[in-house]
């Protein structure tokens, strides 16, 4: 709008103090220049996050399913046969040796999907999951500390931005005695501050309230021993960070009322019920082991170059996974959730992999 509003003032004043030849050599410039702005803003790339959405629906949707989108009927059959012929699609550039297929009929029917309300409810979901979402230094961030409080112990994940696990640890705290329970929970929080490894990013689960899973007292105590210690990890983690004698890691978030609070820049939380739908982890209201996803996402260290890894994966030593292996199902089960967290925040929050299935 501003150029077009230049363009008009600068047409304005050449007509009066210019030459016929002097104009033309004036204006040529500007109109190819806004000739190139408009093409490059229509402009598709073909290497971004989106492409593998797409990829997933040329490979594994039906015909009809294509039609919903803005291509000719003749070419969405040409994509079925393609695929029938030469096997899954590996870039969206395959689709261009289609016959008659054509650039600019490729980029309407990317621009379509892209456009579809499915994607951007997609989309808008994925990206809800952070909290808060706003200024993440994702060039800052090379490692990623998942915390997760389970019922009688916190495990912790330390993830590499190049999506290696780097340390999976838990601490157990079955012997609280239920007298002076807040100063016992207040010990335990700091003792973790002392053993858990430092990083980039600390990330951990959203307080989940679920009433229909809390069917009596000893649970709901349960809960309210855990949202107690979550609590406590919080604020420590934010007063380590006010501690370092720096403000590069705290930002300033204005509440209603004009009241002024500092966040720091690296602690976010992810809301719980919106990782267990990613990993889709539900069977009606109750939330199933994690195991499965765990078992698809891990590889091991040695087979790093391996092209059959899950997009979403990640790598780990034989120590760390040796050790997982040690424990009971019921302490691994904690575990992958201090895994799924640092996992999801890398995926969406620093990799930012929306287009991917994660399970």
């Amino acid at each position: 709008m501003i150029l077009v509003q230049k363009l008009d003032m600068l047409r304005q004043y050449i007509s009066c103090n210019l030459s016929v030849k002097q104009i033309r050599s004036i204006l040529y410039p500007y109109n190819r220049l806004m000739y190139s702005n408009r093409k490059n803003k229509n402009k598709i790339d073909y290497n971004c996050a989106h492409n593998n959405y797409i990829l997933r629906i040329l490979n594994d949707r039906r015909i009809d399913y294509c039609k919903r989108y803005e291509i000719p009927e003749s070419h969405a059959s040409q994509l079925h046969l393609y695929r029938e012929q030469y096997g899954s699609y590996k870039s969206l550039k395959d689709i261009l040796n289609i016959k008659d297929m054509t650039k600019e009929i490729l980029d309407a029917f990317i621009r379509s999907i892209l456009n579809d309300k499915q994607y951007k409810n997609l989309q808008t979901f994925r990206r809800s999951i952070i909290f808060p979402s706003a200024d993440i230094p994702r060039e800052q961030i090379s490692t990623i500390l998942g915390i997760y409080v389970g019922t009688n112990i916190i495990s912790w994940t330390l993830l590499e931005s190049k999506e290696n696990i780097l340390e999976w640890k838990y601490e157990n705290f079955l012997e609280i005695p239920k007298s002076d329970y807040t100063f016992e929970l207040f010990n335990l929080a700091c003792k973790l501050m002392c053993k858990i490894p430092k990083a980039d990013v600390y990330v951990m689960d959203e307080t989940n309230f679920n009433y229909t899973l809390l069917k009596s007292v000893k649970q709901v105590q349960i809960f309210l021993q855990r949202e107690k210690l979550k609590a406590m990890i919080l604020a420590f983690l934010s007063q380590k960070n006010l501690l370092q004698g720096t403000f590069t890691n705290v930002f300033i978030l204005k509440l209603e009322n004009n009241e002024i609070s500092s966040l720091t820049k690296n602690v976010y939380l992810l809301k719980y019920e919106k990782v267990v739908k990613l990993f889709n982890l539900h069977i009606g209201n109750e939330v199933m082991s994690s195991g499965r996803v765990i078992n698809k996402l891990l590889y091991k260290e040695d087979c790093i170059n391996n092209k059959e890894k899950h997009p979403v994966g990640v790598y780990i030593q034989k120590d760390i996974m040796n050790s997982y292996n040690n424990q009971i199902n019921y302490i691994k089960d904690q575990m992958n959730w201090s895994l799924l967290i640092a996992l999801t925040f890398l995926q969406l929050g620093v990799l930012e992999k929306y287009g991917y299935e994660f399970v």
